[in-house]
């Protein structure tokens, strides 16, 4: 199970999710009380190394815009929180994470027909701080090779979120602040709970 900190604001906090080993860290783009310009960003990402991949998150931006913040942060990764087509996420030339919000309308057929190579379940537009009700989706095994797990995730529910879909990754923003603003504290706190619990799931299963 990989990590994600999204919604990375402050040179602090990014610093405090690499040392503390994050997989994925995340710059908003799209209209947000986190949101970050491309310069804001550029700045940020000189603080990252290789090994950890940088994702913009956008919600229906022009595919231009798109494809310019990829090349000019640099990004590593694109999350799409809109209604974006396969045909749209298609022309992105890295890697996607759709999102895919659980309301009432959810149908898991979705997340199948989805050519993104990554998917993401989240109670709403993200960053809300919210869970969802696990039981009211199903994820297919298949699926849960490519899911990313958000929604009001602690590192107090990690545990138990893990052994009910078994993600790819989980992606977390407000459930590692203080305030509304982002805690180093809580952020190292949460990647080695997380750690720690795809240790022991690794371990019972051998």
């Amino acid at each position: 199970m990989l990590v994600k900190i999204c919604g990375l604001m402050e040179p602090e906090d990014v610093r405090a999710a690499v040392a503390a080993k994050a997989d994925y860290l995340g710059f908003v783009f799209a209209p947000s009380k986190r949101q970050v310009t491309l310069q804001h960003a550029r700045q940020l990402a000189k603080l990252i190394p290789s090994e950890i991949k940088k994702v913009g998150v956008f919600v229906d931006a022009p595919l231009t815009e798109v494809l310019q913040l990829i090349k000019s942060v640099p990004l590593d990764l694109v999350q799409c929180h809109g209604n974006e087509t396969n045909a749209y996420l298609n022309q992105i030339p890295i890697p996607v994470i759709k999102a895919f919000s659980m309301t009432n309308e959810f149908d898991s057929n979705s997340l199948t027909n989805c050519s993104a190579t990554y998917l993401l379940i989240d109670k709403g537009s993200g960053g809300t701080g919210e869970t969802f009700h696990w039981d009211d989706v199903t994820i297919p095994r298949h699926e849960q090779k490519r899911l990313f797990l958000a929604g009001g995730l602690t590192t107090e529910i990690l545990q138990s979120a893990n052994q009910y879909f078994h993600p790819f990754a989980v992606d977390v923003s407000s459930g590692v602040e203080t305030n509304g603003k982002k805690d180093p504290q809580k952020i190292k706190a949460f990647i080695k709970k997380a750690k720690e619990v795809a240790i022991n799931e690794l371990s019972s299963s051998e």
